[in-house]
């Protein structure tokens, strides 16, 4: 999988979860140890929102679905809608 995909279910299963153990993450993802740190890297640089509790799991301390929470549109979703083709108008 895609680094830039698991790192958006990952948003979205603490978004909805709101916590998650990183066993649960290393397990869910298939994760070894270094892939995790750069999973918590990214998460804690790009969405404040989330937060590590004591060493064991990841919390969102965002309130679930709110605009200010939306995810940080990543490149290939940006790419996607450059590529979107638009008919002109007659």
């Amino acid at each position: 999988m895609d680094f830039y995909a698991m790192l958006d279910q990952v948003v979205d299963l603490l978004r909805s979860r709101q916590r998650a153990t990183y066993r649960t993450l290393k397990r869910q993802f298939n994760l070894d140890d270094a892939a995790l740190e750069d999973l918590k890297e990214e998460l804690f640089f790009t969405h404040p929102q989330i937060v590590d509790e004591d060493g064991r799991g990841l919390v969102w301390t965002g309130s679930p679905g709110s605009a200010s929470d939306a995810p940080i549109p990543t490149v290939s979703s940006m790419v996607l809608e450059a590529h979107q083709i638009h008919e002109p108008l007659s």
